[in-house]
């Protein structure tokens, strides 16, 4: 009898947390304390499943309390597993795989967030190596980063470098010939933004953006006005381009939030992950506490032709690699999420909060 009651009171510790901070995830209020169950779905998933089973072994004899309890844990699990599902192979794919072979049509892209504090470059710069992308951009880079990475622009005769000690410098190096490589200051004036025009191979232009806002999370910021701000703003711009488009970065937000979703939306971008995997790239250094961090959103005329993280190399973020190819020709054939008048309401809300 003892064991029962342990067994139970072991549940609703596990169970009720999970279940509240699922609720109140779905009010959508920008506090760091809320939107910071935006990102362990799957670790809650798992603790749920957990208080489920404890609770089941601790019932003598079920009555009305304990079927609510039990299907309030069925009811929130079932909500989670929604939310990661397309981020998994059960799932249609969002961006298709490449149909051309043609040399000319392919470009590959490195983000790679290497922890400002982390002193393996020379991981670093062999992972970067081995795969040697058309595009790097490094970010959380500070002077001692700039110059452990200078070797690089042999390579990559194209930069832009923005070094600082704050954890939000860039540094970007393309073999491709890039143009309008200013640093921006969108929504704070120590966070920059890049949005160079690039050039493929086969001489036609892309209109990129490179950003990392800031987490909402007490050492940075108390809420994610900012972070979801400068989506919005970036995605209203992406909406106005009449060129191919790559927005990408550390967003230090999740594919499955509201505010994803909500860019997605109005941006009409693609996630190249769904239907393919999670590539979790946050947090590297702990294998149970891993969620994507780090994305690279495609208009609808450029296809997968491969998509991976990068080894290990010191840092608190692996770094995701992906090979595009580029086939406007076909490019009705994939479908772009829509928005709605609610929706822009909603983005012009929040950029009225900042």
């Amino acid at each position: 009898m003892i064991i029962d009651y342990i067994l139970i009171i072991l549940s609703f510790l596990i169970g009720i947390p999970n279940i509240l901070s699922t609720g109140l995830s779905l009010l959508h209020f920008q506090y760091w304390w809320i939107r910071i169950f935006d990102y362990p779905k799957l670790q809650m998933i798992a603790f749920m499943i957990v208080a489920f089973i404890l609770y089941c072994m601790g019932i003598v004899e079920a009555d009305i309390f304990d079927y609510t309890y039990l299907s309030l844990l069925s009811i929130t699990i079932i909500y989670q597993l929604y939310k990661v599902l397309p981020y998994t192979k059960f799932s249609k794919l969002q961006v298709l795989g490449a149909n051309n072979n043609n040399a000319e049509n392919h470009f590959s892209i490195v983000i790679c967030n290497v922890l400002m504090t982390n002193r393996n470059s020379e991981k670093c710069l062999r992972e970067l190596t081995r795969f040697s992308p058309d595009i790097i951009l490094a970010v959380e880079t500070n002077e001692w980063w700039k110059n452990e990475l200078k070797s690089l622009e042999k390579d990559y005769p194209y930069t832009a470098l923005l070094p600082l000690e704050n954890t939000y410098g860039m540094l970007l190096y393309s073999k491709l010939k890039t143009e309008n490589t200013e640093f921006k200051f969108l929504v704070e004036k120590n966070v920059p933004s890049i949005n160079p025009l690039i050039t493929l191979p086969a001489g036609d232009k892309v209109n990129c953006y490179f950003i990392h806002p800031k987490p909402p999370i007490p050492s940075e910021a108390k809420s994610s006005k900012a972070r979801d701000a400068e989506l919005i703003i970036v995605a209203k711009s992406v909406k106005n381009s009449n060129i191919p488009v790559i927005v990408a970065g550390d967003l230090n937000d999740v594919g499955w939030s509201h505010t994803s979703k909500l860019f997605q939306k109005i941006s009409g971008l693609l996630d190249p992950r769904i239907g393919r995997g999670l590539f979790a790239t946050f947090n590297a250094k702990k294998r149970f506490f891993r969620w994507p961090l780090d994305h690279i959103f495609l208009s609808r005329e450029f296809r997968v032709a491969d998509i991976k993280l990068l080894d290990y190399i010191g840092s608190d973020h692996f770094s995701v690699y992906l090979k595009l190819s580029y086939e406007p020709e076909i490019a009705n054939e994939q479908k772009v999420l829509q928005h709605n008048q609610d929706d822009l309401k909603e983005a012009n809300k929040k950029l009225k909060r900042l």
